[in-house]
């Protein structure tokens, strides 16, 4: 009797993991999908700016991407 519980609740374990696993690989997938074509979709700015990508600034703080006025670096 004791076999058979053990059995049957390290089926359910090993189920559960591998439907884990496979959801989890799906959602990163498109999550990573999502992320590359917003990234990927050309910005317009208008006139007078330019489009500035996102990253950390020399203060080490992290800025999104944004239409930045032309101070004379473009």
């Amino acid at each position: 009797m004791r076999m058979n519980m053990i059995h049957a609740v390290a089926f359910t374990v090993t189920a559960l993991s591998l439907l884990s696993t496979s959801a989890f690989a799906a959602t990163v997938s498109s999550a990573a999908q999502a992320a590359s074509q917003v990234t990927s979709a050309p910005q317009v700015c208008p006139a007078g700016t330019y489009w500035e990508p996102s990253g950390y600034v020399s203060s080490g703080r992290w800025r999104d991407a944004h239409c930045a006025a032309n101070d004379g670096r473009q």
